[in-house]
């Protein structure tokens, strides 16, 4: 004779909104996260920018910073996970075609990680001329995601 448990419909919706609960900290917290990397992201680029505006610029600063670049632009995608945007409760500035658009993002993300490289690359040798002109074609390829996964 089997013996069936039957769970009082109270302790299931505790057990539901516990869940609920943890997914949406877990939500929180991917925010969070994201934009602590992203302000890290911004900074190292920054400081490489700074580097090589310079007469002199130091090329250990610009290795360094172009080694964050690069890891990070192999991360964001990852940044990214699905019940992350606003739903989360915690402000941010992602808009949801980042999940609505995922070939459009991903691409996007690749685009950028493939020109970090080429900017971490440039960083290996001396020639700031070249630097510079990366920078440029890095920065711009990271406005991509700005103009339509961001929020302006």
């Amino acid at each position: 004779m089997r013996r069936r448990v039957v769970i009082p419909s109270a302790l299931s919706a505790a057990v539901l909104l516990a869940a609920g609960s943890a997914f949406a900290a877990g939500m929180a917290d991917a925010v969070t996260s994201r934009q602590a990397q992203f302000k890290t992201l911004g900074a190292s680029f920054k400081a490489l920018n700074d580097e090589i505006r310079k007469g002199d610029p130091d090329m250990k600063k610009i290795r360094a910073s172009a080694a964050v670049v690069r890891k990070a632009s192999l991360e964001i995608p990852k940044w990214f996970p699905r019940g992350s945007g606003a739903e989360a409760g915690v402000k941010t500035k992602v808009l949801p075609s980042v999940w609505s658009d995922t070939p459009g993002f991903a691409q996007a993300a690749k685009d950028f990680a493939a020109e970090a490289a080429k900017l971490q690359t440039l960083a290996a040798g001396d020639d700031a001329d070249d630097l510079r002109a990366q920078a440029k074609t890095v920065a711009q390829t990271c406005g991509t995601c700005h103009t339509k996964y961001r929020e302006k």
